[in-house]
């Protein structure tokens, strides 16, 4: 299971690194915004995410793998949305408040997520996903220039779909996805147990 947290953080980092790293080139260029309001967008993004950051830990330890789920559900939309309407600015300014939620979801509950499954000496494992955290920070703007100096700031979103969707398979792939699953696991085996008792004369 841990292997899939590495997986999924490293596509999940490589797919924002990809678009964010250029974000500036494309709200001028796509979505026509102007230099001088760049700043001001990027905290709006900031804000929702540090609020998101401070509501979304108390799900954590009910909804590990659910909450990774519902995180890069969100990011997949968010890219698919600026991929697909990039140059309105009403979709754009959702899309930026999105990133801000989604994001934060999916960093507390991938970190989360690892800590609780890391086999063995936790500090260790734990180095090893920061190292995938930033192959995935190293790799994504190397792609994202690329494709921005190739086919422009428009397709960046594109490529983000793409790495975010591959994370979004890997987490699903992960049975159960949290307390729940647990908890119905349980249930099934206490009946018979239930059972035996309540038929006793």
């Amino acid at each position: 299971m841990f292997a899939r947290v590495l997986i999924a953080i490293a596509l999940a980092v490589g797919s924002m690194a990809v678009t964010w790293t250029y974000i500036t080139p494309f709200l001028e260029r796509v979505a026509g915004f102007s230099t001088a309001s760049v700043p001001a967008l990027l905290a709006l993004g900031g804000v929702v995410g540090t609020l998101t950051t401070a509501f979304v830990g108390r799900y954590l330890d009910r909804w590990p793998v659910r909450s990774a789920v519902v995180g890069l559900a969100l990011l997949v939309t968010m890219f698919a949305g600026l991929a697909v309407a990039g140059s309105s600015v009403p979709v754009t300014l959702a899309m930026l408040v999105l990133q801000g939620f989604s994001w934060s979801i999916v960093v507390a509950s991938h970190l989360n997520w690892g800590m609780r499954h890391a086999p063995g000496r936790t500090d260790v494992l734990m180095a090893l996903y920061q190292s995938l955290y930033n192959v995935g920070n190293m790799l994504g703007p190397l792609a994202g220039g690329a494709i921005l100096a190739r086919h422009g700031a428009a397709w960046l979103p594109a490529a983000s779909v793409a790495l975010s969707g591959a994370a979004f398979v890997v987490v699903l792939t992960v049975k159960p996805w949290g307390l729940l699953g647990r908890m119905r696991a349980a249930r099934r085996a206490v009946s018979p147990a239930r059972e035996a008792r309540r038929t006793r004369p």
